[in-house]
């Protein structure tokens, strides 16, 4: 039986469409040297670390500050898994210029559903990865968005009231 993923982050596509073109088992694939577990996940944790801070930025901006301590915390625990993987140090600054949203409302939606999106991809990620480390990383970080989402669902709540 076959499974077949349909992932929604564009950073989870690039990285799945490598790992379904990959040599099949028994093929002779080049394995990632033995000082670098997860290598093939380069470009997954370097994105979904770009998107945390991004979405960090714009909780802060936007004065929400728990949203913005899980995200942060996200960030983190990826750029700790790139470096292992990597062995390079990922800059936890912000490099581009802050979501633009049309009010407030609007702002939460969309961060809400980018959150929820996010959990997915990490969750699979989670079922995917073969490395114990990166599983724990990528449902840690799961974890975080599900806490976020309810952070946000609550924040909303308080000012209907």
């Amino acid at each position: 039986m076959k499974m077949e993923i349909q992932p929604v982050d564009p950073e989870f596509v690039r990285v799945w469409s490598r790992v379904k073109s990959a040599p099949a088992a028994g093929a002779s694939a080049p394995e990632s040297p033995p000082n670098q577990p997860g290598a093939e996940w380069g470009e997954f944790l370097t994105g979904k670390i770009r998107c945390e801070l991004q979405r960090g930025r714009d909780y802060r901006l936007l004065g929400l500050a728990a949203p913005a301590r899980g995200s942060a915390e996200r960030a983190k625990k990826l750029a700790a898994a790139w470096f292992f993987c990597s062995g390079e140090r990922f800059s936890l600054h912000p490099q581009g210029k802050p979501g633009r949203y049309p009010n407030l409302g609007e702002a939460i939606r969309q961060l809400y559903q980018g959150e929820g999106r996010s959990e997915e991809d990490y969750r699979r990620a989670a079922q995917l990865c073969r490395e114990a480390e990166l599983q724990q990383v990528f449902t840690a970080c799961a974890q975080l968005c599900q806490a976020t989402r309810q952070a946000l669902w609550e924040t909303v709540e308080r000012t209907w009231r």
